[in-house]
C-alpha cells in the first residue's frame, strides 16, 4: 500500500532532486505534497498498531508476559545467542506489557498537539530497541520512518 499512495500522491512535487533543485535555483517554491496522501499513511500506520495490538491481546504467550523472553532466547531471532536470559524473565513481562500498552496508546497521542512528540520518540526507542536487540529486519526501520510522517509538526 505505501508505494502505491507514493506513485499516486506525486512524491516528487516536493521530495525529489528535481524540486530541490529548482528551489535552490529560485525558480519557483517546492510545491507542497498532497496531504491526502500523507494522511493514508499515517492511518494505514495507526491501523497497523492496532492489528498488532489485536493479535497481542488474543496470544496466551502475551498475555502472560513470556513473548518477549522467546523472541530474545529464540537463536532465530536474538543477537545475543550466548546469553542466558532467563535471569531477566521479569523484567521481559513487565517489558511484554508496556510493549502492548505502548501500541495501544501511541497510535492515538500521536494525533494531538500535546502528546505527539513524546509519542514519535516513544515510537522510535521502541524500534530501535527490537531493531538492536533482534534480526527481525527492516520491519523496525520502516515504522520508524512511518513515525516522522507525523513530524511535520516538529517545526512549529
Amino acid at each position: 500500500p505505501t508505494l502505491m499512495l507514493c506513485l499516486i500522491a506525486n512524491c516528487g512535487a516536493r521530495w525529489s532532486y528535481d524540486s530541490y533543485r529548482r528551489f535552490k535555483s529560485d525558480i519557483s517554491e517546492p510545491e507542497l505534497a498532497r496531504g491526502w496522501a500523507v494522511r493514508l499513511l499515517q492511518i494505514l500506520f495507526c491501523t497497523i498498531y492496532w492489528g498488532a495490538v489485536l493479535h497481542r491481546l488474543d496470544d496466551p504467550a502475551w498475555h502472560q508476559g513470556y513473548m518477549v523472553f522467546f523472541i530474545l532466547d529464540h537463536s532465530s531471532f536474538t543477537r545475543f545467542p550466548l546469553v542466558d536470559l532467563y535471569e531477566f524473565i521479569d523484567f521481559f513481562k513487565i517489558a511484554a506489557w508496556a510493549t502492548i500498552l505502548a501500541e495501544i496508546i501511541l497510535p492515538v497521542t500521536v494525533w494531538f498537539d500535546k502528546t505527539y512528540k513524546i509519542s514519535i520518540i516513544t515510537i522510535v526507542l521502541l524500534h530501535s530497541t527490537i531493531e538492536l536487540s533482534t534480526t527481525t529486519g527492516r520491519w523496525q526501520t520502516l515504522m520508524m520512518g512511518f513515525a516522522f510522517l507525523f513530524g511535520n509538526r516538529l517545526k512549529r
